[in-house]
C-alpha cells in the first residue's frame, strides 16, 4: 500500500450494524501514526463501537483485501490497483488532485468505483449499497475491464523483447544546419 493514506475495509456492508470494520492507518511518521491509532481507539471506545479494529501495519494485505466486501479509500494509484486485482469494490473518498483526480475520473467513468466527498454522501452511498447489493456486483464487473494483475510482468517481457531487436530509426524529413555544422557538434 502507498504511504500517507487511511484505508477503511468493510467486511460486510450493513449501514446500522457493520459486522466488522477494519481501519488501517498507513502513514510514514511513526509518532503521528501512534497518535492517530490512539485517537481512533479512544474515539471508538467512547462511541462504544466494539466492531471496529484499528490496525497499523499488515503483513498480508492481499489476504485481508480478499476477505473484505468493500474498501473506502483515497484514489492513489497503488491502492486502487491492489483493490482492482483483489476483486474489491471501492468507494473513493475525498477530493482528489493531480494523478488521483485522473484515477477518480477514470474509475468512476468506467463504473468501477463510486466517489464521495462528504460524510453525508458516504452514508447515502453505503445505504444505497446496503439496499442494492447488485451495485457491488456491478462495480466488480466494471472493474474487470481495468484489471491487469500481471501488468508489470507484461511490460518487462515487452521491454526485453524490444531491447533484443535492432530498431530502424526514423530519418529526418530534412536536415537544417545553422552555421554549417549540426547543432550537437557546435
Amino acid at each position: 500500500m502507498g504511504a500517507n493514506i487511511t484505508m477503511i475495509l468493510i467486511v460486510e456492508v450493513k449501514l446500522n450494524l457493520f459486522k466488522k470494520i477494519l481501519l488501517l492507518t498507513l502513514l510514514n511518521s511513526k509518532t503521528f501514526k501512534q497518535h492517530l491509532c490512539y485517537l481512533f481507539k479512544t474515539l471508538f471506545d467512547a462511541m462504544k463501537l466494539e466492531n471496529v479494529t484499528v490496525l497499523d501495519y499488515v503483513d498480508d494485505m492481499a489476504a485481508l483485501m480478499h476477505g473484505c466486501d468493500l474498501a473506502i479509500l483515497k484514489s492513489g494509484g497503488l491502492t486502487v490497483t491492489e483493490c482492482l486485482c483483489a476483486h474489491l469494490p471501492m468507494i473513493l473518498l475525498g477530493k482528489s488532485y493531480g494523478q488521483e483526480k485522473a484515477n477518480t475520473t477514470m474509475l468512476t467513468g468506467m463504473g468501477a468505483s463510486m466517489h464521495v466527498t462528504t460524510a453525508r454522501e458516504l452514508i447515502v452511498t453505503l445505504r444505497h449499497l446496503h439496499d442494492h447489493p447488485e451495485s457491488l456486483k456491478a462495480l466488480l464487473i466494471n472493474g474487470e475491464v481495468l484489471r491487469r494483475p500481471r501488468a508489470a510482468e507484461d511490460i518487462a517481457i515487452s521491454t526485453m523483447e524490444l531491447a533484443g531487436k535492432p530498431q530502424k530509426r526514423k530519418r529526418a524529413f530534412c536536415r537544417f544546419y545553422w552555421g554549417g555544422k549540426p547543432a550537437h557538434i557546435r
